[in-house]
């Protein structure tokens, strides 16, 4: 009896991978497009108590100050300011009272925001493995019985249980906690270059070049040769 020469499995890319990954997202993209949006507000909650530091050094505990308004920045391109004001009722004007509640109530927005937007993408990353998980489990089940001769069950499940579960952190704790660091980066980043583009850019430039000689000369002491 002739030999059956199996045929050689064609190896995905990484890229391809990765879309394959995301594919089994896609159901979910009202979901997820969700979260991602209230990690947004949670970043820009973030920029504006940044913002806020100015006027409380400046301001509410200067005690020297006659300034009613908190100005928190301005619009660049125009001469439209924020003010912290806009974020109280009117009928508050006491410095200290529109602090507080301003902060209080930003406070509130970016914990709500960052709570069901870390919500939404966890469940769409859970969502997505229980698919991949089932439709694993239907492809093993469809297999002949000579795929278990050469695989024993023990093995397969061992292997696909211990990968998948892998999966599920990357899809949803580290899925969650890489839109939130994304998008509290680009708000610092925003509030340093409203506040001095100029002193930003050089830092981003001149940083670098300090911290390489250092890292450098410090692994040369490290390991010598």
């Amino acid at each position: 009896m002739a030999s059956v020469t199996k045929a050689p499995i064609a190896r995905m890319t990484e890229s391809a991978e990765i879309r394959r990954l995301l594919s089994y997202l896609a159901p979910f993209t009202g979901a997820l497009a969700a979260g991602v949006a209230l990690m947004a507000v949670m970043g820009a909650a973030d920029g504006l108590v940044a913002f806020a530091i100015k006027p409380a050094l400046d301001v509410v505990l200067n005690p020297q100050s006659t300034i009613q308004k908190l100005v928190l920045f301005q619009v660049p391109g125009s001469d439209h300011i924020i003010y912290l004001n806009s974020f109280v009722p009117s009928r508050v004007h006491h410095v200290w009272s529109v602090f507080a509640l301003a902060l209080f109530f930003i406070f509130v927005v970016k914990a709500v925001a960052e709570y069901f937007g870390s919500t939404l993408i966890q469940y769409v990353g859970l969502a997505g493995i229980t698919s991949m998980r089932n439709r694993v489990y239907g492809k093993i089940i469809q297999q002949p019985v000579g795929f278990f001769h050469d695989n024993p069950v023990g093995r397969v499940m061992s292997a696909v249980i211990a990968d998948i579960e892998q999966l599920r952190g990357a899809f949803s704790e580290y899925l969650a906690d890489f839109f939130r660091q994304i998008f509290s980066l680009v708000a610092f980043v925003g509030v340093l270059l409203v506040i001095d583009w100029r002193m930003a850019v050089g830092s981003a430039v001149l940083v670098p070049l300090v911290v390489w000689p250092v890292q450098r000369r410090r692994a040369a002491r490290d390991w010598p040769i």
